[in-house]
């Protein structure tokens, strides 16, 4: 079902839409000692106005020694002028309010300003403003968005989560997330507006209401193939695969524990059992204390046994107080492909608790509870995480090693494995690994495949996208390819004013420029308005490459919504594309695990261990 609306995104054009200022420049010359001046930047601007040919200067919007003085239209570099568009908001803000009303970071990658709207002992309600071009409408303006600033010392706890609108006032998850953020939107309006941007050079529009077009909803197939529109109806009908053995759970505890646990045994047996159906043997290891000795004893036990289908689970008290031995006990067992879950006290009183721990501990075992439909033909799905390890030399922080890995998916969301990329020092060894590792899948793959799409969660540079597209034109020249950007993480909100919770719908889609895109990968549903959970922001997308300009960019954006539906750590666990997730998962993990020096570990296995 496709039906278009409209979305109010966290953006306000400028009235002034010729924007025509002065700047004051200076010419780089490679053999010129830098300039290094706080209001002093580097950008290109052309010899004379209306000119093509650009040039590198030196750049101020107050004079400087032995700078120029130019004439600038907001179109010659659009980077100059929304750093002039934050330089006069820093100006005004400077000069209007008092210290404590507004905090500009510094040595922040963010040209912004956060205006203070009250302030508690945990730290500072604030909505930050930024300057952006957006680019579908051709317009300068400011984005804006609710920030709760943590005192720094202050603990994370439940009072923190409330006032960053995580929770709502009684500690539960705020299902009006988007209407109280757009009333603390307002309450900035009100404090600031007509004092700091009314009638300037800054001054603005409301927000900008952008097209918007709900995609098809994500059809999941259970057992038997039957067709579901939601994860919880497999609890009725069965899983779309099973494991053909018993299950084999080694319950590795304190003997203290021992009460707290039986219960939870009976409980979780009964579901596994019932929903999954599979036998579950239960096999405990008790002891004084979870050390590396009685791990090396349990993987004995385990060994010894040659059970199939078999998994540790341990209960976890302290976050804090555990963590070394968390990560002990998860590098034990994944050196040796077994998988580990563990299981937090306090999860224990979540009424849902069972359930959800007997849907990972299905899925590591190698069972399948549910996949989803392709609306299209099969899709090759190759999910990149990067991580970079730096070191200091002669003090400075230098790249010392980076760390990638790939998880290979189809477009039904279905994991096949996932495997290292590169654990190289250089740049130029981790770009021939990345281009040896595509080329290997696409040789092995491709024949399947009319489509092969690569997510990755952060910026490819244009070295890494020509390794890539040489791969893939090496292989099959012919194939339908595109590189994309997922961010989860990212600096846009907008709001459904259709509606009384201003939440979007979800599936809704929105182009923000070429190439670029907004994706909701859960909000409300037509046919039920009502917000059920918190839903998250926006995931924002960019086609860095595509093999041909008349790729339908929908049909790509509109698989990584199908695989925001498949998240097996819960069943109503946030909309996130596993393709990006999986990939995080595993990198945090190896990452940790370097940090605290356990040997590399081969992260490639055909069961999700790391869920």
């Amino acid at each position: 079902m496709s039906k278009e609306y409209k979305i109010s995104l966290n953006f306000s054009p400028l009235i002034n839409s010729n924007l025509l200022f002065k700047v004051y420049r200076k010419k780089v010359h490679s053999n010129n000692a830098p300039i290094k001046l706080p209001e002093v930047f580097m950008g290109r601007l052309p010899q004379v106005d209306k000119s093509i040919e650009y040039e590198n200067y030196y750049i101020s919007f107050e004079k400087f020694e032995d700078s120029e003085e130019f004439s600038c239209s907001q179109d010659l570099n659009k980077e100059i002028t929304k750093s002039y568009i934050f330089w006069l908001l820093k100006k005004t803000v400077n000069a209007k309010l008092d210290s404590g009303d507004y905090e500009i970071p510094l040595n922040s990658k963010y040209k912004r300003v956060y205006f203070i709207l009250k302030s508690h002992t945990e730290g500072r309600e604030s909505v930050w403003i930024e300057p952006y071009f957006l680019e579908e409408n051709s317009k300068f303006g400011l984005l804006f968005d609710y920030k709760f600033l943590k005192n720094e010392g202050s603990k994370f706890n439940r009072r923190t989560q409330v006032l960053s609108l995580s929770l709502n006032s009684i500690g539960r998850s705020n299902t009006e997330l988007y209407s109280d953020k757009y009333e603390k939107i307002r309450n900035f309006a009100r404090l600031y507006y007509n004092n700091i941007f009314k009638g300037t050079e800054i001054d603005f529009y409301g927000t900008t209401d952008i097209p918007c077009t709900i995609l098809s909803q994500k059809i999941f197939l259970v057992k038997g193939g039957i067709e579901v529109e939601n994860q919880n109806k497999m609890r009725e009908i069965g899983p779309f695969s099973t494991v053909t053995d018993e299950a084999n759970v080694y319950f590795l505890h304190k003997e203290s524990e021992r009460i707290i646990i039986s219960t939870f045994y009976e409980d979780l047996k009964k579901e596994i059992e019932s929903i999954f159906k599979i036998k579950v043997n239960f096999l405990g290891h008790r002891c004084v204390d979870i050390n590396e000795h009685e791990v090396n004893n349990l993987i004995i036990k385990i060994q010894g046994n040659s059970k199939p289908n078999s998994i540790v689970v341990v209960l976890k008290n302290n976050p804090e107080d555990e963590n070394e031995m968390y990560y002990m006990v998860k590098h034990k067992f994944c050196s040796i492909n077994i998988p580990v879950q563990f299981i937090n006290y306090d999860t224990l009183k979540n009424k849902y608790a069972v359930r959800d721990f007997s849907l990972q501990i299905f899925s590591k075992i190698g069972g399948v509870p549910w996949i989803i439909k392709p609306n299209a033909g099969t899709t090759l799905i190759i999910g990149l995480a990067q991580s970079n390890r730096f070191k200091l030399l002669n003090g400075e922080k230098k790249l010392d090693r980076y760390y990638a890995y790939s998880v290979l998916l189809e477009s039904t969301g279905l994991y096949q494995s996932i495997s290292v990329i590169s654990e190289n020092a250089t740049k130029e060894s981790y770009l021939a690994k990345l281009r040896s590792r595509v080329e290997e899948v696409l040789k092995n793959e491709s024949s399947k495949y009319s489509r092969v799409a690569i997510h990755a969660p952060f910026k490819i540079t244009d070295d890494e996208i020509k390794k890539v597209k040489e791969s893939v034109e090496n292989i099959n020249p012919s194939i339908e390819f595109v590189l994309m950007r997922i961010n989860m993480e990212n600096k846009y909100f907008g709001y459904n004013k259709s509606l009384n919770n201003l939440t979007p719908y979800e599936g809704s889609y929105a182009k923000i420029g070429k190439n670029k895109h907004l994706l909701w990968a859960e909000g409300v549903r037509i046919t039920d308005s009502k917000s059920k959970k918190r839903y998250s922001g926006p995931i924002f997308i960019e086609f860095m490459y595509q093999s041909n300009n008349t790729l339908d960019q929908v049909s790509f954006i509109q698989e990584l919504l199908s695989l925001s539906g498949m998240n097996w750590r819960a069943y109503n666990s946030k909309s996130v594309p596993i393709s990006v997730q999986y990939c995080n998962l595993v990198t945090d993990f190896v990452r940790s695990f370097k940090e605290k020096g356990y040997s590399e570990l081969k992260a490639s296995s055909l069961k999700p261990w790391f869920l």
